[in-house]
């Protein structure tokens, strides 16, 4: 099987970034019904479920990672290129990495959903996309990878772009509108887009050293135990002042699993059909396809590129919930949509311009490496 182009690797990092736009108006609609850890535990663990299911099928079924000569071109491990006749081949290392990244994935799911309660949604979207400004950082710091002056560019178009969609008001006064001092959620926020982006920076070396599709399944099943251990906390004992969702369906008089069972009997009961058919959207689409498919994609793009495409997030979110929520748009919102569509297009121009690896003296990348 051919490696795929870098322009269709694009093409899907985009999708992946669509389908995540789609889930704020489904996870505004569930958070009603569900205690967000408990969301997040049923989430990803459906979505791993979705994962080890593919994990067990032959090699020959799901040959995700194509020929031995495309492996070599884009750097595998020798064991990874190995797989396609030996099936796929797990190790210690392997599952290392997986929990790492999903570590920092969920630590950057929970940060995200516990600052929500201190602070607006408007500045926890704005906070959150600065995973676009830091990820660049994250990438040099670790693996020597200097960013170019056209993704630098690209970072600063697209922060601008943020700041104008979590903007509120209804005219050009509203960018002149004092700004408040942080508040704890906004530190918790801005912790969450740090975990965002050392997961970015680091899934970009290591879908390149691992099987994606290994990987993904140990760091989605490495979010669901996250999930499942702060909703189990969270039923034990309320914390006063974080509004523990799980406390309005526990006795805190009466820990322990006969409560937590009953908690969890009650939150599945208030689920009506489409309440089912958005969970279902969150843990395959959005959970098994889509970190799946991020990794994969990661293999060919740097992941300060990754950061720019992702913080298309945002502007799509904004529209589904236009279209679905009803949701106003104001013309400053529209303005930094446009802002952050046209930083995604900076960065996916051929050409100069690319990412340099430390010790190097050409501008070539493993993005351009399959061209």
């Amino acid at each position: 099987m051919k490696k795929m182009p870098v322009a269709g690797v694009r093409v899907l990092l985009f999708v992946i970034v669509l389908i995540w736009g789609g889930t704020f108006p489904v996870l505004k609609a569930l958070v009603a019904s569900l205690p967000p850890a408990l969301l997040a535990g049923m989430r990803f663990t459906m979505g791993a479920l979705g994962l080890w299911v593919g994990v067990s099928l032959p090699v020959s079924w799901l040959k995700a990672l194509g020929s031995s000569e495309t492996q070599a071109r884009m750097g595998a491990a020798p064991a990874a290129k190995a797989e396609k006749e030996t099936g796929r081949r797990w190790s210690g290392r392997l599952v290392g990495k997986g929990m790492l990244l999903g570590f920092f994935l969920g630590l950057a799911y929970l940060a995200q959903t516990t600052g929500l309660v201190y602070t607006s949604a408007s500045k926890a979207g704005f906070l959150t996309g600065l995973f676009v400004v830091f990820t660049p950082f994250f990438e040099w710091a670790f693996f020597g990878r200097q960013p170019s002056s056209r993704t630098w560019g690209a970072v600063i178009l697209a922060t601008f772009g943020l700041w104008l969609l979590s903007t509120r008001g209804t005219g050009w006064q509203a960018l002149s509108a004092p700004v408040a001092s942080p508040s704890l959620g906004d530190w918790i926020i801005v912790l969450s887009a740090l975990c965002y982006s050392i997961q970015l920076a680091l899934a970009g070396r290591y879908a390149r050293e691992e099987d994606p599709l290994l990987l993904s399944t140990i760091e989605i099943s490495t979010v669901a135990l996250l999930g499942w251990a702060g909703w189990f906390l969270s039923c034990l004992d309320p914390v006063p002042g974080l509004g523990n969702a799980a406390g309005r369906l526990v006795d805190s008089g009466v820990p322990g699993a006969t409560s937590m069972r009953a908690a969890f009997t009650h939150a599945v009961a208030s689920l009506s059909t489409t309440g089912w058919l958005g969970l279902f959207y969150l843990a395959l689409p959005a959970t098994t396809f889509a970190l799946a498919g991020q990794l994969y994609g990661q293999r060919f793009v740097p992941a300060a590129e990754a950061a720019v495409i992702f913080a298309l997030e945002p502007v799509f979110g904004a529209a589904f919930a236009f279209l679905f929520l009803g949701e106003r748009l104001t013309l400053l919102n529209l303005i930094g949509a446009a802002a952050m569509l046209a930083s995604s297009v900076m960065v996916s121009l051929p050409g100069r311009g690319r990412d340099v690896p430390r010790g190097s003296k050409t501008t070539a990348s493993p993005v351009g490496a399959g061209r």
